[in-house]
């Protein structure tokens, strides 16, 4: 064989074996919103990347309005509480919900096949696999509730700051939007939403 081709043969081979070291450092992609993987190994990576797109457009108008109302302190006022609102109240609370999802579901039982779904609007943690009805119900109910008791204890909290007049009214006024965004995911414990179908299947079947 030539040297060039001996050297070429040799370079290619040396490359490979970059790329195959590089190949499980590379970031996740979103292949986990398409095919079934392990609990364990489900990376909340996508859902991060939903959340962030779902909001990008009313924070980008937010971020628009903060520039524009440069020279108005009221306005710089409201869209800098919009934003707060925004990130905190709208992608933390749904964030919040389906990361409690996610830790039930894996604290229960790690090996289970699930992926996660992506709508318009919303992502859900999708299962298949055998459960106890029980797991199910506790799984289904610990995103509502717990962001619920997240909600109503920044409620409580800003209540009992506010009684020594420690936050301004601005800042007061975010708390308690941001929080009843948290309290308001109770509802998805209704019929109507998958959370709530899921517990009255199980109460239904019970009885």
């Amino acid at each position: 064989m030539p040297d060039d081709c001996r050297n070429a043969v040799k370079c290619l081979s040396q490359t490979h074996k970059c790329f195959s070291m590089i190949a499980p450092l590379k970031p996740v992609n979103d292949a986990s919103l398409n095919e079934w993987t392990y609990l364990q190994d489900l990376s909340i990576i996508p859902m991060l990347r939903h959340l962030v797109a779902v909001g990008s457009l009313p924070l980008i108008v937010s971020l628009v309005g903060l520039v524009a109302s440069f020279g108005s302190l009221g306005g710089r006022i409201f869209f800098a509480k919009a934003i707060v609102i925004v990130v905190w109240g709208m992608l933390g609370s749904f964030f919040l919900h389906e990361y409690c999802h996610f830790l039930v579901a894996r604290k229960f039982n790690p090996t289970i096949l699930a992926k996660w779904e992506v709508g318009i609007l919303r992502i859900s943690l999708l299962e298949t696999g055998s459960r106890a009805p029980y797991e199910r119900v506790v799984i289904a109910a610990a995103g509502p509730v717990i962001t619920f008791v997240v909600g109503l204890g920044l409620l409580l909290l800003c209540h009992f700051i506010c009684l020594f007049s420690v936050l301004s009214v601005a800042v007061e006024d975010v708390v308690v939007i941001v929080s009843i965004g948290h309290v308001l995911h109770i509802l998805y414990l209704l019929p109507f939403f998958s959370d709530g179908r899921t517990i009255l299947c199980y109460i239904v079947a019970r009885f």
